[in-house]
């Protein structure tokens, strides 16, 4: 393996695997011949020798404040928000690291300690160290469910292996959300690094005893816990698998390289030892190595641009710029991960495929504005026929560069049999595609995540980059939208309950574009013919509420929409539509929700069409999956096979 040029992250269940960086740039302390300093303060009256407080992607960013009234010892503490419901952050949940920008050698100390306490009795999700809130952080050890009360009480978090820590940085890192859908307040004093000799009686045990892989993976192994008598308390700490030396009992089957690296060789199982330092590891792990699924017979092709012209996230060829988390593991998704080994080439292999995740916001945001091409090479052992269909998704946190922040953007592109370039059965496919391509992609300075989707469910891929290639690529060109307005509703007012129409008055509705997770649609407000209308791009799915107010259409006997699209209605495009109901609790996931959705084609009726209004009118009776229509509250429609452009008008319900 090349060194410098892909690399990932072993797992550590916790939130911080998929948490990222907000400030990813700081300034590192100038390495002298010297050995680096050994300070043991945190945080003790005031911050360490060089130490910087950091906010995670995604959290509450101003959460860590110094508290000038409130303090175990001295006359200064560590506070902590954790964003109640409604907070201006929009986020819910604090989290960050305490990051000292001249690294430390913690050798000399077997343990982190800590006083806290909060505004109430709750636990904390997660408290440790070696998290510098730049990847990898190979050397993360951390205690989980911490119980904190009113009342300041001293936490002790033993250190695996100190002599590892010789060059540092990750001091403390915590993370806490919402319990019970409220916020609290945490506060943090005397932190610091100390040699104690209270702590005793290391035990071991891996998270799994067993795993099995396929032939040719690079293997990630699972964290290891490690058990401490800290003063007659038992302490269990998660910490990273690196702290470990590990042997393996065949190395025919499983191969240890001397950076610790596990390769599975050939079938059969292997059974892996380890030790911390000089202590054995009393659990074991047994590898079953099965036999690999189809892969390519060859590596993908040598990427051939130069490379100051590249701006690389996984490529042996080129030194990466960020190093992409592969293993997200996103709720829902139900792809098995691994890195392969294909002619010597590292490449990652996506098994049982659904949706996966790529994000390298925890290491290094990417900026690909002056780069004009997208480039990544697929292969697939699939058919790829029609509906096969290969998805990349790109993720831009826009100039805040925070998740979920007000100018994220995203676009995603549908590779098929008929697109170009083409959708492949056997063969490396070479995607290069013009950035002007992912339109939706309104900003290319903070790309944190690229997602591949669809069908083919077995994809290897490999080079994955962007690249500059001289030339200057137009934007394609932007469809024309309906010439006319959508025809005038014609029932009469008193029978209508209206969402949006120009016909009638409208109930309250609280928002057309929701921007729920993976939900890519761009809501524009455009008038045609006068008439105010909806129009929806880039859509995949989107979420329209009125939960401000409800709406019973329990008399009403229909539902009707108008819809207007530029793009290819024929099969296997759907339009569909769902309607949520809250129940009498009229509430939320109360217990008796119910829902229902209708799928609209091009041999529907009403059928779908291109370059014409299409009347939506429904009975109501067809949602039959709605238990009750007393509480409507959502709407959701959403869209598929590069449907993704919608003109939306006269949206109500009616008898």
């Amino acid at each position: 393996m090349l060194s410098n040029n892909k690399t990932y992250t072993y797992a550590i269940t916790t939130l911080m695997v998929l948490a990222g960086l907000v400030s990813c740039d700081r300034e590192l302390g100038v390495l002298e011949p010297a050995p680096f300093p050994t300070d043991a303060e945190v945080f003790i009256d005031g911050f360490g020798p060089s130490i910087e407080p950091q906010s995670f992607l995604g959290t509450k960013l101003d959460a860590l404040q110094v508290d000038d009234e409130e303090a175990y010892e001295g006359s200064q503490s560590i506070i902590i928000t954790i964003p109640g419901p409604g907070d201006p952050s929009g986020s819910t949940w604090s989290g960050g690291a305490l990051v000292a920008g001249l690294a430390r050698d913690l050798s000399d100390y077997n343990a982190l300690t800590f006083w806290a306490k909060a505004d109430k009795s709750l636990t904390l999700n997660t408290i440790g160290l070696g998290n510098d809130n730049e990847a990898p952080n190979p050397y993360v050890a951390e205690i989980a469910n911490v119980p904190l009360t009113t009342n300041w009480t001293q936490y002790i978090i033993p250190i695996p292996l100190s002599e590892k820590l010789v060059q540092e940085q990750g001091m403390f890192y915590y993370s806490e959300g919402q319990e019970d859908g409220e916020g609290a307040t945490i506060w943090l004093d005397e932190i610091q690094f100390e040699s104690l000799g209270t702590i005793a009686h290391p035990s071991f045990s891996f998270a799994s005893t067993s795993l099995d892989v396929y032939q040719n993976a690079i293997i990630s192994i699972p964290a290891v816990t490690v058990s401490y008598d800290v003063d007659g308390s038992n302490v269990d700490v998660s910490a990273s698998s690196e702290y470990l030396t590990f042997t393996s009992s065949d190395t025919s089957i499983v191969s240890v390289d001397t950076d610790g690296t596990l390769t599975a060789m050939n079938l059969g199982n292997a059974t892996i030892y380890a030790t911390l330092g000089d202590a054995a590891v009393s659990d074991s792990l047994v590898i079953t190595v099965g036999e690999a699924p189809p892969e390519p017979a060859t590596a993908a092709p040598a990427p051939i641009v130069a490379a100051d012209s590249v701006v690389s996230i996984y490529s042996n060829v080129y030194t990466s710029v960020t190093t992409p988390d592969f293993y997200t593991y996103w709720e829902f998704s139900t792809a098995e991960v691994q890195e392969v080994s294909i002619e010597g080439n590292e490449t990652m292999q996506f098994l049982s495929l659904n949706f996966a995740g790529i994000d390298f916001s925890a290491s290094q945001l990417v900026n690909a504005s002056g780069m004009t091409h997208f480039h990544m090479d697929v292969w697939t052992p699939y058919p790829s026929a029609a509906p096969a269909a290969f998805k990349v998704l790109l993720v831009d946190f826009g100039a805040d560069g925070v998740f979920a922040g007000t100018d994220n953007s995203s676009h995603e592109l549908s590779i098929t049999a008929s697109s170009d370039p083409a959708l492949v059965t056997d063969e490396w496919m070479t995607l290069d595609i013009p950035l002007s391509a992912f339109a939706g992609l309104t900003s290319q300075g903070n790309i944190a995540q690229l997602v591949i989707s669809g069908d083919p469910n077995t994809v290897y891929l490999d080079n994955i980059y962007f690249y500059d290639s001289g030339e200057i690529i137009d934007p394609p060109p932007v469809g024309s939208g309906p010439a006319t307005a959508a025809p005038s509703p014609t029932v009469d007012a008193a029978d209508v309950i209206s969402l949006f129409s120009n016909a009638y008055t409208n109930v309250t509705v609280d928002n057309w574009a929701t921007g729920w997770q993976w939900s890519t649609a761009v809501l524009e407000d455009v008038q045609i013919s006068g008439d105010d209308v909806k129009l929806y791009t880039l859509l995949n799915f989107n979420g329209i509420e009125f939960t401000t107010q409800t709406i019973d259409a329990s008399t009403m006997t229909h539902f009707h929409m108008d819809i207007w699209t530029p793009d290819p209605t024929g099969a296997p495009v759907t339009f569909n539509v769902k309607l949520i109901d809250f129940g009498a609790n009229n509430a939320y996931d109360g217990g008796d929700d119910s829902n229902h959705e209708l799928i609209f084609t091009s041999n529907s009726s009403p059928a779908i069409a291109t370059g014409a209004w299409v009347s939506v009118d429904v009975a109501m009776t067809a949602f039959s999956g709605l238990s009750s229509r007393s509480n409507l509250a959502q709407m959701v429609i959403s869209a598929s096979d590069g449907l993704d452009t919608v003109y939306m008008d006269n949206v109500y319900f009616y008898k």
